[in-house]
């Protein structure tokens, strides 16, 4: 029973690490590795992000600007506490108008 969980488990990981890298846009912003992708889920826009290499510090904070096919923008605002050259951001923001999202300008701001 405990190797089906585990396998079940290692799929799931896998499954979710494959589609991000699929959609994942990558950006490298002041030495950061950023895989980051924008998306329109109901009536939600998601902008999930993975910083891969960067210097470590005790706040990172990433602003995302996307803008859509309709001519909507907004930014994203993400942030690691503790960033060790590894981290994610999820962000959800309500937007129900939004259509197919394109990332437009990244900023890093560290402490």
């Amino acid at each position: 029973m405990k190797s089906k969980i585990f396998f079940v488990s290692l799929f799931f990981w896998m499954f979710t690490a494959v589609c991000f890298a699929e959609f994942g846009e990558r950006f490298e912003v002041d030495g950061y590795d950023l895989h980051i992708s924008a998306t329109q889920l109901s009536k939600k826009l998601i902008v999930r992000g993975d910083v891969k290499y960067g210097e470590p510090c005790s706040l990172l904070k990433i602003y995302v600007y996307v803008s859509d096919d309709k001519g909507h923008s907004t930014i994203a605002k993400g942030i690691i506490k503790n960033y060790r050259r590894s981290g994610r951001f999820t962000i959800k923001k309500n937007y129900s108008n939004g259509g197919n999202w394109t990332i437009t300008d990244i900023s890093v701001f560290k402490k």
